[in-house]
């Protein structure tokens, strides 16, 4: 579906009858996923609190993209395709 207000957004797919991103976990339960996604940006939010400088700091709407990117990297597929917009 096209996005009128927000053209360069991304809509993930989902599992077939789910609301479950499709992931690299192939991971169709949303529960399941939602446990997963903890520990996983748990691992990527310690990183960056040690390692500051992983991501450029400029505080813009870019810096919360790189973000956001640096936390689910491991579990989405579709942030390659976000990274022209970092």
């Amino acid at each position: 579906m096209d996005n009128s207000i927000f053209p360069d957004a991304v809509e993930p797919l989902c599992y077939p009858n789910t609301a479950t991103f499709v992931n690299l976990l192939n991971v169709s339960s949303s529960k399941e996923l939602a446990v997963k996604e903890a520990g996983f940006t748990a691992i990527r939010s310690i990183e960056l609190l040690q390692n500051p400088e992983l991501i450029d700091q400029t505080f813009n709407f870019g810096y919360l993209k790189a973000i956001h990117h640096y936390l689910f990297q491991d579990l989405y597929e579709w942030l390659a395709s976000l990274d022209h917009m970092i």
